[in-house]
């Protein structure tokens, strides 16, 4: 492997890919589908090279965090996947480092331009903000018992918001401006965004805490102190389980609530279907897992199907303009 592919599969494409989608699911899926739900004609009023703007924000950011993230990880890389280390075998450490900064501080840059332009400074808290927390994540959150999932997991939820927090409040105002209810909209967009944010902060938690029983020998070599460290493994599983327990009461009660917002009973049976078929499956399969796992590789096929029920609630957002 040469430098210039390693340095690329340190980015983790596929990973910036899934944020990308998120995105733009959130912007043409979710958002979309509310603003014909509540008649809203004239379309999006952010223009989409600006929005691309956005998407390219947070693509950099995460890109700077996976980069810093192998870089400290070095030493419990050797351990859980010594075949997979490219920092310092394939990179140079200095490159890392160096391509860490120069993403963060691209990114700022275009959010500041961004915040000029809209004449909303408080966008450049985002950058900052995560910027900020990946470092110490790296540093030193990830190595402390629970912190380190709930940190990343409130990154991954901050995605959901970003599509959302330039284009909800210009529709919201020119919704008003044309006699329409810009509150309700402005409700209902945020209500959905951040149940988006919510999902995806609870699967991450999950999924998270899989990975963690998955690569306990590595964490233990790097000086980790995880949940299955400090909890051993069987209270590791515990609680997991009572992370699935509380996911699928929210699916329930996502599912009556979602009855009397739904235009009709055909728009509700192919939203259930859909969260049965996308989410439910793969959160019963990933949980069966967990819950038999006797070694390492039972607890990798459980994270898995983790991610793949997350990728099912994302494909179900960009599908919202088919069911509402």
């Amino acid at each position: 492997m040469n430098s210039t592919l390693g340095f690329i599969k340190l980015l983790r494409p596929v990973n910036l890919l899934i944020i990308v989608f998120t995105m733009y699911a959130m912007r043409w899926g979710v958002l979309h589908a509310i603003a014909d739900h509540h008649g809203l004609v004239q379309g999006f009023l952010l223009e989409e090279w600006k929005f691309g703007l956005m998407v390219l924000v947070m693509v950099l950011l995460a890109a700077a965090g996976n980069m810093i993230n192998d870089y400290f990880d070095l030493k419990v890389d050797r351990v859980n996947k010594p075949e997979k280390v490219i920092v310092g075998r394939v990179v140079k450490r200095r490159v890392v480092m160096a391509g860490h900064h120069a993403f963060n501080v691209l990114a700022t840059l275009i959010t500041v331009w961004l915040a000029w332009d809209q004449n909303d400074w408080r966008l450049i808290l985002f950058p900052v903000t995560m910027a900020a927390l990946l470092w110490f994540y790296s540093l030193l959150f990830k190595k402390q018992v629970w912190i380190g999932n709930f940190v990343v997991s409130l990154l991954v939820a901050v995605v959901p918001v970003w599509a959302g927090f330039i284009e909800v409040p210009k529709l919201a105002h020119a919704f008003t401006l044309t006699g329409g209810n810009g509150n309700a909209f402005s409700f209902d967009s945020w209500q959905w965004l951040i149940g988006y944010a919510g999902f995806a902060f609870w699967t991450t938690m999950i999924r998270e805490a899989q990975k963690d029983i998955e690569d306990t020998e590595g964490d233990k070599a790097g000086g980790f102190t995880t949940i299955p460290i400090a909890w051993g493994e069987k209270g590791a599983k515990r609680y997991i389980i009572g992370l699935f327990t509380v996911l699928f009461v929210a699916i329930a009660i996502t599912l009556w609530a979602i009855r009397g917002y739904v235009p009709n009973e055909t728009s509700f049976f192919i939203f259930a279907a859909m969260v049965v078929a996308a989410i439910f499956i793969p959160a019963l399969v990933s949980l069966r897992f967990t819950w038999i796992a006797r070694k390492k590789a039972h607890y990798g096929v459980a994270s898995k199907w983790s991610k793949i029920l997350m990728a099912g609630g994302l494909i179900i957002g960009a599908l919202m303009p088919l069911w509402l």
